[in-house]
């Protein structure tokens, strides 16, 4: 087994030019309630917290969601390439996935809320300028 970018042991080889890829891992179906701590388990399987389980990194067995203990760990998993910024995409698809916390009119009407974000991220960096 080999090391690859993503800092876990994976069942794949590094590639063998200098972009390594990241590994895609299955999320463990007990996501934040598993107890299991063995090395193996932890490289096989994603859970939430670890660091690449964002979106695009991890897979899910048929029935099984992302799940966030935190929205730190929602904006993590929407930002995959760990930027510390979401794309208009990122943050579409971030809506889409809990859509509990936002109205339906919110969810529909994206350009709206997108301007509004955009808005106030401007005012809070004024602010903490």
């Amino acid at each position: 087994m080999a090391r690859c970018s993503c800092y876990y042991v994976c069942a794949h080889p590094e590639p063998d030019d200098d972009a390594a890829s990241p590994c895609m891992r299955t999320a463990c179906k007990y996501g934040a309630k598993c107890y299991q701590r063995d090395k193996g388990h932890l490289a096989r399987f994603a859970h939430p917290g670890d660091r690449n389980y964002r979106f695009g990194l991890v897979q899910f067995p048929p029935g099984f969601q992302p799940e966030f203990e935190s929205l730190w760990q929602l904006f993590r998993f929407h930002d995959p390439d760990e930027s510390g910024h979401l794309s208009k995409e990122e943050f579409r698809m971030l809506l889409l996935q809990c859509p509990h916390l936002f109205l339906e009119s919110e969810i529909t009407n994206f350009s709206e809320v997108w301007k509004d974000v955009l808005h106030w991220t401007i005012v809070i960096a004024e602010l903490a300028g």
